[in-house]
């Protein structure tokens, strides 16, 4: 990054002394010299360029966050990466992580749907420990974003940008059973 910042810095420079330097020499009697106008053509053309691929990468960033496009996760990940259990009432539900880091969130109720769990329902557990009805949140998961509904945490495998950080059971695909 610090080279690409430094590569960056360099062209703008080179830019700017060109510029200057067309600017600040006169030009010959007979008009500008065939290096003079070679030099101006490079620097309008990096120019434009430079403003064409400011508006395409702003254009494309709104055209990508306004857009339907589809941010959710295989329902062959989705099982691999979460618990589904059968409501018991009176049995709390285990999210995959192990009984040390379980938050507690398990109200009783699906945060989606607001509705309580009945006896024989399929909930689903993520890895952050929230509960939801299977069919509440797998529509989220699937077809709209691969993050909990509430506190917005990664269902699925770790993202790997090369930054160490603690990987949840869930995350490396076991569930702590």
């Amino acid at each position: 990054f610090r080279v690409e910042r430094w590569l960056l810095w360099s062209y703008y420079i080179w830019l700017g002394f060109t510029t200057a330097l067309l600017w600040l020499t006169p030009g010959s009697v007979s008009g500008p010299s065939e290096l003079a106008k070679a030099l101006w053509k490079h620097v309008m053309m990096n120019l434009a360029s430079i403003i064409l691929h400011r508006v395409a990468c702003v254009s494309l960033f709104y055209w990508l966050m306004e857009s339907d496009f589809k941010r959710g996760i295989p329902a062959d990940v989705l099982d691999k990466y979460s618990k589904v259990e059968t409501y018991l009432p009176g049995c709390p539900l285990s999210p995959c992580r192990s009984a040390k880091d379980h938050h507690l969130y398990n109200s009783g109720e699906c945060s989606i749907c607001y509705c309580a769990y009945e006896k024989g329902e399929h909930i689903r557990v993520l890895c952050c420990g929230h509960s939801f009805h299977t069919d509440c949140v797998d529509t989220w998961l699937v077809a709209h974003q691969n993050r909990c509904p509430l506190c917005l945490g990664v269902v699925g495998p770790a993202f790997d940008d090369g930054v160490e950080r603690p990987v949840s059971d869930c995350q490396a695909g076991r569930h702590g059973d």
